[in-house]
Formats: C-alpha cells, structure tokens, sequence
C-alpha cells in the first residue's frame, strides 16, 4: 500500500496548479486545493520522519549520499542551507529537498502556505520536505524556527528519501 499511496500522491502533483487556479470549491470556508496540496504536503513530511530508534537521523547512503555531495559539497553542507532557507522563509511554508528530473540534479526550495513543490517545477520530485508552519514546532520550541530546523535532522528519515530517489532518478 505504500508504494501505491506514494505513486498517487505523485500522480496529483502536475495537476495541482490548474485545481488551485480553476477551482474556487470551498470546505469548511478553506478552498479545497489548499486543503488537499495540505494533504499532499504533509503525507510526504510524515514519511519523512522517523524516531532514532527506527534510524531516524542516521545519514543517508548510497546514491542519495553521493548525490548530496556532488550537489551541494557535504551533508553538513545541505544541512546549513536547508535550514537557512526554512529559517529565512517568511510567513508560513515549507522547505523542500527535490530532485529536479530535467537537469538530474538535487535542489532545495521553499514554498509558501500550503503551495505544494510542483508550483515550483512540473520536474521536481520532493526526497524531503520540511513543515515550517509555527504548528510544526511551535509547542515545542516556542517562535524559535531555527532551533527546530538544528533538531528535526535527528528525526529524518533518509532511508524513505533514498528510496524515492532511487526509484525516480535517472
């Protein structure tokens, strides 16, 4: 079920941007593709987490990690701009690892709101993406985005990430 939920979200993607445009059906006084790119969002932010007993946080191998250091230099390298750009994101969103599939390169981006990736690019595919609404943290770390943006890399789940990446790269 998991490999068909997975491919489900990824058929709706291209098609998200014309529901958000054309379509002005309300749910509960929400439109109802800001309620379903939300729904897209975060199915992709749970599978994203993992506690460290399952291996959460454990760096990724292979050819996730290799591509991470072909792209941006090092982990710790990737790290640092992801959290700076969720950081520096104003407002609500989100912060995304993509692979773009037309340049067969890894990329970050952010998007506001609930927009989901596929606003930024028919080619991108999201290996992970990170909740930056104040509900994601904000119980636990008060306004203080950042400090969340250090912690939630203990809880990643590189292991999913690498799988997508496996199976939508060239």
């Amino acid at each position: 079920a998991s490999n068909t939920s997975h491919f489900t979200l990824f058929c709706l993607f291209p098609f998200i941007p014309k529901l958000i445009h054309y379509f002005k059906i309300e749910l509960f006084g929400h439109p109802i593709t800001l309620i379903l790119a939300g729904h897209v969002n975060h199915s992709i932010f749970w599978k994203n987490l993992t506690p460290v007993s399952h291996g959460g946080g454990e760096p990724p191998h292979g050819s996730l990690g290799w591509a991470i250091d072909t792209n941006f230099g090092s982990m710790e390298a990737l790290v640092q701009k992801i959290n700076a750009e969720g950081a520096a994101l104003q407002g609500s969103g989100w912060v995304w690892l993509a692979l773009d599939k037309e340049s067969k390169k890894l990329v970050v981006e952010t998007t506001a709101n609930q927009d989901p990736l596929v606003t930024k690019g028919p080619t991108l595919v999201p290996l992970l993406g990170i909740d930056v609404w104040e509900h994601a943290y904000y119980l636990q770390y008060k306004n203080v985005r950042p400090d969340y943006l250090k912690n939630i890399w203990k809880v990643i789940n590189w292991k999913y990430a690498g799988e997508v990446y496996e199976k939508e790269s060239p």
